[in-house]
């Protein structure tokens, strides 16, 4: 029932993707026919975020031409659809250092996204960040970075929370911002004694 199947994957793909169960959903990808993926924009996208998250470019790259494909040949009005593609071309920018060109999609994707998308939300506050401490921009990339934790926790999604905390920690302990670096660490182990509690 590959119609039910491509729903479910609309439906569940990117939030379990969001808890890093990558592997997962490339074992959905690899189960269905590829023409059901061809033409559909939220599935093209989970593939390509399993992979990009993997550190996998290569992998992605077909479901990036796919979409690139669906962008320019459909007029696609849906906001989240749009700050997503964004987002994910921010995204690939920064990765080839081209920082300020990622800043300015990253930032028209926050101005679009509706709230509802919240995943497309969390990710363009992290892209911003990173690519703010890529260009040395270090109070601006702590701003971006502490909004992306609050987010996360705010959408129950602990592991992406604490990457983001790693993130923030990481690049205040290279600034030598050991009270940042502690205090942020310390709200970690909150939430991940909290998760645990909350089992």
């Amino acid at each position: 029932d590959y119609p039910l199947a491509v729903q479910l994957l609309e439906d569940n793909a990117m939030d379990t993707i969001m808890q890093w169960h990558t592997k997962l959903v490339t074992s959905w990808m690899e189960a269905l026919p590829p023409e059901w993926i061809s033409q559909n924009p939220k599935v093209n996208f989970a593939f390509a975020w399993a992979h990009l998250f993997r550190g996998d470019f290569s992998q992605a790259a077909p479901y990036l031409h796919r979409l690139e494909t669906i962008f320019s040949e459909d007029d696609i009005h849906d906001p989240a659809l749009q700050a997503e593609w964004l987002t994910l071309q921010a995204e690939l920018l920064s990765f080839q250092g081209r920082s300020e060109q990622s800043i300015t999609l990253v930032q028209r994707a926050l101005e679009i996204v509706p709230e509802q998308a919240s995943y497309v939300q969390g990710q363009a506050y992290l892209c911003l960040a990173t690519t703010h401490e890529q260009m040395g921009e270090y109070t601006r990339a702590v701003e971006v970075y502490q909004k992306f934790i609050w987010h996360e926790r705010a959408a129950g999604r602990l592991v992406s929370e604490i990457s983001g905390t790693a993130g923030l920690a990481i690049m205040a302990l290279h600034h030598g911002q050991l009270h940042l670096a502690f205090q942020t660490a310390l709200q970690a182990l909150d939430s991940i004694e909290r998760a645990r509690v909350a089992l």
